[in-house]
């Protein structure tokens, strides 16, 4: 692949601990790929404000567009980008779900190694700041018919991010609701495509109508097991031991997940990757045994969910309380050291760029 860079750097300014995904880095990578030719011939660095887009591209009518979510860590003598390799693969499977170009995984973790390359040098030395990177790829044909698109446009972009819960409150709370649906067996719940977040929206708007951040999802065929969050994997702590619901095709195959679970056994802590049922949390939190619930993702890496509300067929709804604890506590400090290459897991997962 050729790098064709056109990048002119302006002065770039950043306050601490700006709103997520508020501050757009001024560089993006882009190229074009087909799935006779998924290696492009050309990649392009230059100015975000450059890219023109056609309003005949398939993807603004036909909605075949994935995504992947990474950060990199300013070092001491370079940047980090944590678990690319994980991501790529990642985007290669979301690729297939949605019938579009598998890129190869070597593509993908090369152009986001050279847009760190050239974007490096905008991460701040606030604690608890990173590059939030955001490749993306969506269908280019520009025509107006229903059908899987033969050309895509491959993209890395990036936004400035720090500690998720600098500047408002840590206190999260959930909604769980049986009328609530992400996904559902033999759709797309595994790929990470705009296509599930578009679906959580009206959820999600509920949501925060009644008072809270976000929806805790239950499976679509029994309404009694828990899924996913909106954009992050649930777990729980329970007389000592981790539980998070198993992957079953419709849950995203989160890398954050991945690593926690790999964290917590490690620290000697016994994992149970299960059914969880709605009806198991709230007798586990009548008898106590369910000592802590929390959340984990790229974006605010491991949240501890303080309440737990379940909205019935009335309208009614039941609170559930939870505290932050030791366990979680642990597993997000372990995480946050890993990223900065302070653990014996910052080598096998960070790769470096200089």
């Amino acid at each position: 692949m050729k790098f064709n860079k056109t990048v002119e750097h302006s002065d770039f300014t950043c306050e601490p601990n700006p709103g997520f995904g508020e501050v757009q880095v001024p560089v993006l990578l882009w190229c074009k790929v087909t799935k006779d030719n998924p290696v492009p011939d050309e990649v392009h660095l230059g100015n975000l404000s450059n890219y023109p887009i056609n309003p005949f591209s398939a993807t603004l009518h036909y909605g075949q567009s994935i995504f992947e979510g990474l950060k990199a860590y300013k070092l001491d003598n370079n940047t980090g980008i944590f678990r690319l390799k994980d991501a790529a693969e990642r985007f290669h499977r979301s690729g297939k779900i949605m019938s579009m170009v598998q890129l190869p995984p070597e593509v993908f973790e090369t152009c986001v190694s050279e847009y760190v390359k050239e974007c490096s040098k905008y991460i701040p030395d606030y604690p608890l700041h990173s590059l939030y990177l955001r490749p993306l790829m969506f269908a280019n044909d520009e025509k107006i018919k229903v059908a899987s698109s033969k050309s895509y446009i491959f993209m890395v972009m990036s936004s400035i991010v720090g500690d998720y819960f600098a500047s408002g409150d840590k206190k999260t709370k959930v909604l769980v609701g049986k009328h609530f649906t992400r996904a559902f067996e033999g759709g797309t719940g595994e790929a990470k495509t705009a296509a599930n977040y578009a679906l959580s929206l009206t959820a999600v708007n509920q949501a925060q109508d009644l008072g809270y951040q976000q929806v805790l999802y239950l499976d679509n065929k029994t309404k009694t097991n828990f899924e996913e969050l909106g954009g992050m994997n649930f777990f729980w702590v329970q007389n000592g031991e981790i539980y998070t619901p198993e992957l079953s095709g419709q849950i995203l195959h989160g890398i954050t997940r991945k690593t926690i679970i790999e964290i917590a056994k490690l620290k000697g802590l016994k994992v149970h990757e299960t059914q969880l049922s709605l009806e198991a949390l709230i007798n586990g939190h009548k008898d106590g045994s369910i000592t802590e619930v929390f959340a984990v993702g790229t974006a605010a890496t491991l949240v501890p969910l303080d309440v737990i509300g379940v909205l019935d067929q009335d309208g009614k709804i039941e609170d559930y309380k939870f505290e932050a604890g030791p366990v979680g506590e642990m597993l997000k400090q372990y995480l946050i050291d890993t990223h900065n290459d302070k653990t014996e897991l910052s080598k096998k997962y960070l790769t470096k760029v200089f």
